[in-house]
C-alpha cells in the first residue's frame, strides 16, 4: 500500500479495508454515478470565511458518522443541527 493510499484510508475510511467499501455501499462496483451528473457531493459553508460548517465528519468519510441516522451524541448538536438544515434546504 502507497504512502498515499494509508493517508487516504486513515482520513475517509479508518474503520474499513478499501476492499470493504464496495460492500458495504460506500462505492459502485462499477462506473459512479457521480461520473453521469446523477450524484453530487455538496456540504454548507461560511459565507464570510468560506468556511465549511461542522457537519459530523469529513468530506467522503465511509463510516456510519457519514450516515443521515447519525445521532446528536455521535455527531454533536452543531453538526446535527447543520445537517437538518441542509436536508430542509434539499427538501424544499
Amino acid at each position: 500500500v502507497s504512502e498515499y493510499e494509508r493517508i487516504r484510508q486513515q482520513i475517509h475510511y479508518p474503520h474499513l479495508q478499501k476492499t470493504d467499501l464496495v460492500k458495504k455501499g460506500y462505492a459502485p462496483d462499477t462506473i459512479s454515478r457521480h461520473n453521469f451528473g446523477h450524484a453530487i457531493d455538496l456540504t454548507l459553508i461560511c459565507l464570510s470565511d468560506s468556511s465549511f460548517l461542522d457537519m459530523g465528519a469529513c468530506f467522503d468519510y465511509f463510516d456510519e458518522l457519514s450516515h443521515e441516522t447519525a445521532t446528536i451524541e455521535q455527531i454533536g448538536m452543531e453538526a446535527f443541527n447543520n445537517r437538518q438544515r441542509l436536508t430542509r434546504v434539499m427538501k424544499s
